[in-house]
């Protein structure tokens, strides 16, 4: 992957960067090195399956169960305040 001067200068801007010319220059040159280093990287590791993974990967999440839910008068039974459908709570906003 190939970098160019111009995004650079972009990459500078959104970081809200004022850089010299010399060290766009030096970015430019330090960001082909860090490419290619990860090129080379990727290359030689084509065919090597992974060996460690820091977290073993089984699943801890339960499966899903389709259940009825709670109905409503058994929701609103402990409610201070409450009608058929719904809690009723003191008004927070004024008007």
């Amino acid at each position: 992957m190939t970098v160019s001067l111009e995004e650079i200068k972009k990459a500078a801007w959104d970081a809200r960067l004022e850089l010299t010319s010399r060290e766009e220059e030096v970015l430019l040159e330090e960001v082909t090195q860090l490419f290619e280093k990860a090129a080379t990287f990727i290359k030689n590791a084509e065919g090597i399956d992974p060996t460690f993974y820091p977290v073993s990967i089984t699943s801890v999440m339960r499966e899903d169960k389709i259940q009825p839910s709670l109905p409503v008068s058994k929701a609103l039974s402990n409610a201070p305040d409450a009608d058929d459908f719904c809690f009723h709570v003191p008004r927070i906003i004024e008007e």
